[in-house]
């Protein structure tokens, strides 16, 4: 079957209507659970995908009904209701349920990074601000988190870009809030984000990366220093420039690097290295209990066993992830979003 869709990223422009906004389905909202709007931000997909019921992303219902067919399966239904519902603890966020106001934007020369604001008193050891840690749940359509990773096709200029990462195929409802609270976040009125296939990559660092953009760096560059009156009155918090300020994190040279030891931190960097082996958590036990205070729940998690693999295409998983906008300077491209790989929870492997 032919794409009905291609839009590469290069035709994209400021200004231009996005993707419509759709809500989180009410089954899968916690009772007279409310959410802020956040549907004036334009969501701009790029790449190419189908155009069927399905090119939006996965029905939360449909999934949750496939489950409940099979008695071996019909335990995760629960679990998906519990892992679109996870709570935010410290600098993890779930932002298809979350309020404005969790999260901050700091705005430099390479791009504009979401960190906790310091009023939650969640600074890293060296007094610098810990970095947003957001989360998405989905089925897994394909896994290069293992040995060589993904190497793209040549683009235009002949050149290729390797990295290690997960392409999930997300909910529809969940997924369009969780970019517009991004962007919202980011004080970006739109944010493009690679959609190919219709679904959602996380990346990790280049492996051999050639230019510097907000991701691909160990040493943040010299900042530039913001103008007062592009602080909006909305919600969102007020943009903070890291001019004689704070940085992101950027992973350095003599930077702890082991297995998992930013998801137990829960202090995570902008981006993880390609070489970094990513931290994937087995909780395909039905037996476990998500309903607990938020502070058990993600020590429980973070304490379950690894899974070594890749991961099977169809798991159920929740993935942990960072974000960065990198903006054209010069240009009426809107903002490139870029969603890093921190960790994954395997909710369920299906056969």
């Amino acid at each position: 079957m032919p794409y009905r869709y291609t839009v590469p990223y290069s035709l994209l422009e400021r200004g231009m209507r996005g993707m419509p906004h759709k809500q989180p389905e009410q089954w899968s909202l916690k009772l007279l659970q409310e959410i802020e709007d956040v549907s004036d931000i334009e969501i701009l997909p790029f790449g190419r995908w189908y155009d069927t019921a399905e090119s939006d992303g996965l029905s939360s219902i449909v999934l949750r009904d496939g489950l409940l067919e099979t008695p071996e399966t019909a335990w995760a239904a629960e679990r998906l209701h519990q892992a679109l519902n996870l709570p935010g603890f410290k600098s993890i966020v779930n932002p298809a349920r979350a309020p404005l106001g969790l999260v901050q934007a700091l705005k430099g020369a390479d791009g504009t990074y979401p960190i906790i604001p310091p009023r939650f008193g969640l600074h890293r050891k060296n007094g610098e601000p810990r970095m947003a840690c957001f989360l998405m749940t989905g089925t897994v359509a394909e896994s290069f988190i293992l040995g060589n990773g993904y190497t793209s096709q040549p683009n235009s200029s002949g050149k290729t870009r390797t990295d290690k990462r997960l392409n999930i195929q997300p909910i529809f409802g969940e997924y369009q809030r969780a970019m517009a609270y991004i962007g919202a976040s980011l004080h970006q009125p739109c944010v493009a984000y690679e959609f190919d296939n219709a679904c959602i990559s996380f990346i990790t660092r280049r492996k051999d990366p050639e230019r510097l953009t907000a991701f691909n760096k160990a040493v943040a560059p010299p900042a530039i220093p913001l103008n007062a009156s592009s602080t909006p009155s909305s919600l969102p918090l007020p943009l903070r420039s890291m001019t004689r300020g704070p940085q992101p994190f950027h992973l350095g040279a003599c930077d702890n690097d082991r297995l998992g030891v930013h998801a137990v931190n829960m202090d995570f960097p902008v981006a993880l290295r390609f070489e970094t082996t990513i931290p994937v958590f087995d909780a395909t036990n039905p037996l476990l209990c998500f309903n607990k205070d938020r502070e058990a729940l993600w020590e429980d998690l973070f304490r379950l066993p690894l899974y070594h693999g890749e991961i099977p295409a169809t798991a159920l998983v929740t993935v942990g992830y960072t974000a960065a906008v990198d903006e054209a300077e010069g240009t009426s491209s809107p903002p490139l979003l870029s969603l890093g790989l921190q960790f994954v929870v395997i909710h369920l492997l299906r056969t």
